[in-house]
């Protein structure tokens, strides 16, 4: 174990780069502070939980960002693929009104 004032250190090394926004940073100090010590205090428990908020929600926002985007273009390509293939069997495939429906959904 190690003394308190090392334990001091690396809470206030951590309160530094918290202030400083580098957030990778201090989950190492934060890590280094759980290998020595098991027992946590509410506040070193705090930072830790703020640490590790601060870097997976950028990357949460960013992977949500992709999803969507992938969902309206795939969303954008079945549409597409649709217009195209009713314009193909329109020309093709010349039916009446009375004949409009050719399956699920109809044309």
């Amino acid at each position: 174990m190690a003394s308190p004032n090392e334990r001091y250190n690396i809470i206030y090394h951590a309160k530094l780069t918290a202030q400083a926004e580098r957030y990778k940073d201090m989950i190492d100090a934060m890590t280094k502070l759980v290998k020595l010590y098991t027992d946590l205090t509410p506040e070193e428990r705090n930072l830790l939980c703020t640490a590790y908020k601060k870097v997976t929600d950028p990357k949460r926002e960013s992977f949500k960002l992709l999803s969507m985007t992938e969902q309206e273009e795939e969303e954008d390509t079945i549409y597409k693929n649709e217009t195209y293939l009713k314009c193909v069997w329109g020309k093709s495939i010349p039916l009446g009104p009375e004949h409009r429906y050719l399956g699920p959904g109809g044309i």
